[in-house]
């Protein structure tokens, strides 16, 4: 579940890079500046941006597929589990007359 949420708010982050880079260049390149020593050229912040971005959503993706599965194995636990206290409470009672 950590996965997920990490994978979801780092595609965000990543795709609103892009779109920043694609709408405002200047603010995108002072603010890269600002965060590092080197001046970044506009093309390899888009394009990081667009890779970062495409590789968590693919892992976003999987991870969810993961998680769902999980917690549909945990329900299925809880159900079989509920049929069994069903089946001895049954028995229980067959015993008791």
């Amino acid at each position: 579940m950590y996965f997920r949420t990490f994978f979801f708010l780092f595609f965000v982050m990543s795709s609103a890079l892009f779109f920043l880079s694609s709408l405002n260049p200047n603010l995108t390149l002072d603010l890269c500046s600002f965060m590092c020593e080197n001046k970044l050229s506009l093309n390899f912040i888009q394009l990081t941006s667009m890779i970062a971005s495409s590789i968590t959503l693919i892992l976003f993706m999987v991870s969810s597929h993961y998680a769902q599965k999980r917690i549909l194995l945990e329900k299925e636990r809880i159900a079989s589990d509920r049929l069994n206290i069903a089946s001895i409470h049954a028995e229980l009672e067959a015993l008791k007359e």
